[in-house]
């Protein structure tokens, strides 16, 4: 059993295998052009609309920007910092580069929490399965992971909760820095997003009571990040921006259709994984594989999954995008169960069960591929037609509007499109970005 971990955790696999994820990513970041609120986010923020005096965003005026966003849009400033200081570069592979490495960051993150949790060393099987989980089982991954709006939305605020709450495991944090690292942390999390801010302090302070009752000393480094994390969100959730648009009558009506929607959407993007789990939990009870820590927190984890998709219940409009926190919580509890469940196998089987895995996820990439391929020739075009507009000094573009995406792993399926009237926000926005006065759309 020895060899077969060593075969498992060799480095050189390891980082073969981050390699291989990060270069798949990067194509598919790469292939990937501007679209939707990208072109909102390339100017100091102001009104929804531009206006004549509309500057290019950079560092020093992110500020200011996200100032006015928080009193007339929302109040998610961490994850619009984030897309901002992006929008500021004219070269988008800058981006690109950076948001691959963010993937592979949150593949790592989430298998630290269960190396944590379960004692178990990394290696390239987690990676790869944990890889294989997010591909398929993230929600719009075109808008959650490769649009620049969404990934600063998604998958960069996941990175700075998953971080608060793997920090929140560790045990030694006996020292000023732990301190600061945790109140910033925790300032940080919190004001991520409406859903997972909050289900991040519920995992944090279930964390802090498993503490107090297992070691009968209360963790006051943790405790520390939670209430930070608490100032945090409420900054957020109090943004009068977000109040105003967020203005419903939540009533017991909407509340029912709300969860029922949601019950609907959830068990359509996770019927599969609730199975498999259900499976390995009950294998792994029989078999006694699964340790009494191991089970506190696969209930923790499984707790926050349902209470960050469940929360949505209060918002007027329930994208599915929303559920990506929610599919990263799930995910801990698939690979702590799989990590306690498979402990002894041979690894014969777990290799027979990676190439499978490969093989299925090598199709759908090609498919993928091909799809947001497509679309960037069409864009590339349209950028082509709007720049040969404007050296004309033509007073307006007319550019050919996409083809329907066929994927959603294409950031341009369910985002804002060129429309036919110059005056829709997307076409103000992006003449805006262009400098041309007029786009339309045929």
């Amino acid at each position: 059993m020895y060899k077969t971990q060593q075969e498992l955790k060799d480095r050189p696999f390891t980082l073969l295998v981050i390699i291989a994820i990060f270069s798949l990513i990067l194509v598919l970041n790469i292939l990937t052009l501007y679209c939707g609120d990208d072109y909102v986010y390339r100017f100091v923020y102001q009104k929804p609309v531009p206006t004549y005096n509309s500057q290019i965003i950079n560092t020093l005026l992110i500020p200011q920007s996200q100032i006015n966003h928080y009193f007339n849009w929302n109040g998610r400033f961490v994850a619009h910092t984030i897309v901002q200081f992006f929008m500021q570069f004219n070269n988008k592979l800058i981006f690109d580069v950076f948001n691959s490495v963010a993937f592979i960051g949150l593949i790592v993150l989430m298998s630290l929490i269960v190396r944590t949790i379960t004692g178990k060393k990394l290696n390239a099987f987690l990676l790869m399965v944990t890889f294989v989980y997010l591909w398929y089982f993230i929600p719009d991954f075109g808008q959650t992971v490769l649009w620049i709006s969404g990934s600063g939305n998604y998958l960069w605020t996941s990175l700075i909760y998953l971080g608060f709450i793997l920090f929140c495991l560790k045990e030694d944090k006996s020292n000023k820095l732990a301190i600061i690292v945790s109140l910033l942390l925790g300032f940080l999390a919190g004001a991520t997003n409406e859903n997972s801010g909050p289900t991040a302090i519920l995992i944090a302070s279930a964390i802090l009571v498993y503490r107090l009752l297992k070691y009968k000393q209360l963790d006051y480094v943790v405790g520390a990040g939670i209430m930070s994390a608490i100032s945090g969100f409420a900054l957020m959730i109090q943004s009068p921006g977000s109040l105003h648009r967020a203005h419903v009558a939540t009533d017991e009506n909407f509340l029912l259709n709300n969860f029922l929607s949601i019950n609907k959407m959830m068990l359509h993007q996770f019927w599969i994984i609730y199975l498999i789990m259900a499976t390995l939990f009950i294998a792994g009870l029989l078999s006694k594989k699964i340790d009494r820590q191991s089970l506190m927190f696969i209930g923790m984890f499984t707790l926050a999954h349902l209470a960050s998709i469940y929360s949505m219940a209060l918002s007027p409009v329930v994208p599915k995008r929303t559920f990506f926190g929610g599919a990263v919580f799930l995910g801990i509890v698939l690979m702590i169960l799989a990590f306690n469940v498979f402990e002894n196998f041979d690894v014969d089987y777990l290799i027979m069960f990676g190439v499978g895995l490969g093989m299925i996820f090598l199709f759908s990439y090609h498919q993928v591929h091909s799809d947001i391929s497509t679309t960037n020739q069409e864009v590339h075009n349209q950028y082509k037609i709007i720049r040969h507009s404007k050296a004309k000094n033509m007073d307006i573009a007319r550019v050919p509007m996409i083809s329907e995406p066929e994927t959603s792993y294409n950031a341009y399926k369910g985002t804002a499109q060129i429309h036919k009237e110059s005056y829709d926000w997307m076409n103000i926005w992006m003449a805006k970005h262009f400098g041309i006065n007029r786009i339309e759309g045929y």
